[in-house]
């Protein structure tokens, strides 16, 4: 069995990594560090095949090139594939040149990315990966509708009324509250970021501050979510690790 450690300090990107791996390689064993004292703590007691390693692991923590670097000095994962993940391209030369590392990724990323660089890295043939569309299957004001998951930028409670934002069309309904409609499509990167916003965490390229809310803004898409100071706190670990402005 191949076995993927994901260093990532924010409980909420590392959960959607796993998974989104796991749809398309259920076989794979996937660990999960939120610091590099459990990653190197996990590393030992583990023979890892790949590791998917965010670069900023949070204050006061070194960063995940660091971490790297202290892999990369063992004999054991002097060769080990290694991939980065970050908000932040400009990290990119030195992740390539001081580690050796084998690819990275940019944050927003898209399940299709990180699926096929695990499916190469670990071997595996693209043709036989038993990936699936991700569809919630929705009632809304007695209408069936069909979802990809993996396309919804956010949704919003305006009027009485809860929006879906998704890449095919907005989805409306008058007869369901924002946790309940949020708890129906249970998408684990759907996260609280205002008292009437959930937002994709997967999908979020900045964030621009603003009084009193601040706004979310999104991959391809031209509208945007507010952030409150609340929801901020809340879910610090992951907001601290996108791109303010």
């Amino acid at each position: 069995m191949k076995n993927i450690l994901i260093v990532e300090d924010c409980n909420i990107q590392a959960n959607t990594i796993q998974e989104i791996i796991s749809r398309a390689l259920p076989s794979v064993h996937i660990l999960i560090a939120n610091s590099l004292d459990l990653a190197l703590a996990l590393s030992k007691e583990n023979n890892i095949d790949l590791f998917l390693i965010d670069i900023g692991l949070g204050i006061g923590q070194k960063t995940g090139i660091e971490l790297a670097e202290e892999l990369r000095s063992t004999k054991k994962y002097a060769l080990t594939w290694m991939v980065f993940i970050s908000g932040h391209s400009s990290q990119m030369l030195r992740a390539f040149k001081n580690v050796n590392c084998y690819d990275f990724i940019t944050k927003p990323y898209t399940a299709f990315e990180i699926q096929k660089i695990t499916t190469r890295l670990l071997g595996y043939e693209e043709s036989h990966l038993t990936n699936k569309p991700y569809y919630s299957f929705l009632t809304i004001d007695n209408t069936k509708v069909k979802i990809k998951k993996t396309d919804i930028y956010f949704i919003e409670s305006n009027n009485k009324k809860c929006i879906i934002h998704a890449k095919s069309a907005q989805f409306s309904t008058q007869r369901k509250s924002l946790i309940t409609l949020t708890d129906d499509i249970n998408m684990k990167s759907l996260i609280q970021s205002h008292k009437s916003f959930f937002v994709n965490a997967t999908m979020i390229t900045r964030i621009v501050k603003n009084r009193p809310s601040s706004n979310i803004f999104f991959l391809d898409y031209d509208k945007t979510a507010l952030l409150g100071r609340k929801f901020a706190n809340i879910n610090k670990k992951h907001f601290e690790s996108t791109l303010w402005a």
